[in-house]
């Protein structure tokens, strides 16, 4: 048991009223999602913690020229994909324009 008043389960277990069961194995997959979830999000935490303590200033005169560049060439990467229309081919291209454009 656990919370402020000892009312609730703890992750990965049910059913308070039999003393809070183990739930199903296949629950395991779920609390592994999660948990990677949480790791991803402290590591995230950490780089924005590290970006407000150190922020840097970005010098380049084309940098919100190539940044929209990127967010066109991703939404319609996106749009794509979500219509089922990008063949592999298709996205190999949308790939490689994306490296170029990050690399210039």
């Amino acid at each position: 048991m656990e919370g402020r008043r000892c009312d609730r389960c703890k992750e990965n277990k049910y059913d308070r009223q039999r003393g809070c069961v183990d739930c199903p194995a296949c629950y395991n997959l779920v609390q592994s999602a999660a948990n990677d979830h949480r790791a991803k999000l402290q590591e995230l935490e950490r780089v924005l913690s590290n970006i407000a303590s150190n922020p840097t200033v970005i010098s380049d005169q084309d940098f919100e020229k190539k940044l929209k560049d990127v967010q066109r060439f991703v939404e319609e990467l996106w749009n794509d994909a979500k219509q089922g229309a990008g063949s592999m081919n298709h996205m190999k291209v949308w790939f490689a324009c994306l490296t170029l454009l990050w690399e210039t």
